[in-house]
């Protein structure tokens, strides 16, 4: 199967008693033959019990398949125990005939897919809460942003108005102290100091030289 999944199948099953039983002559013979048959299936079963298949091969599950290609034998072994079965079963044995494997195969093969998509749907899960997780801590990181933008473009009005707005701002005293006699390298560009409320040629002047 597919994932290297196994599934053990045994079909060495002894059909000389059951041949006796079809061909015995009277009811005596049938029942004593039918009684050696059923012993030879039980008996077939316990000893492919004890040989744990399931432990040699990887990927396997507990349970070994014993194939009876017979139909007939199938059935009159089981007619004559109604426990036979379960006695396999509690043994950690399926008896199978050729109607009955087919659909134990795929029985199998579809608690396998199950199983697998059981595992697929948690790695989905799983992945998915850790993006969600992810999600969440971005959003918090992206409101701490959009708050110290704000934060930031409220210092930046402040400072602005400081800077330009209102009679005896930062810009107008500056171009006043210069006007006093001083001699800077660079002038204050004309955008600002029109947002002053500043005329200024001579500032003008330099910046056009």
């Amino acid at each position: 199967f597919p994932d290297k999944r196994h599934l053990i199948i045994d079909s060495k099953v002894s059909r000389t008693a059951f041949s006796d039983y079809a061909n015995a002559d009277n009811e005596v013979e049938k029942k004593t033959a039918l009684n050696r048959h059923l012993e030879s299936v039980r008996k077939h079963v316990t000893e492919l019990a004890d040989k744990h298949y399931s432990k040699l091969v990887k990927g396997s599950p507990e349970y070994v398949i014993m194939f009876m290609p017979s139909e007939a034998a199938y059935v009159a072994a089981v007619q004559a125990d109604e426990k036979l079965n379960s006695f396999a079963w509690d043994k950690k044995v399926i008896i199978a005939c050729p109607n009955i494997i087919i659909m134990t195969l795929q029985i199998v093969n579809n608690i396998w897919k199950s199983d697998r998509q059981e595992r697929n749907v948690k790695k989905i899960v799983d992945a998915a809460n850790g993006i969600y997780q992810e999600f969440s801590l971005f959003v918090d990181a992206f409101k701490k942003l959009g708050k110290d933008v704000k934060s930031l473009q409220e210092d930046y009005e402040i400072g602005r108005k400081r800077l330009v707005d209102g009679r005896g701002n930062l810009v107008q005293r500056f171009v006043g102290m210069r006007d006093l006699g001083l001699l800077p390298k660079k002038e204050i560009d004309a955008q600002t100091l029109d947002d002053a409320g500043i005329t200024d040629s001579k500032n003008e002047d330099l910046q056009d030289d």
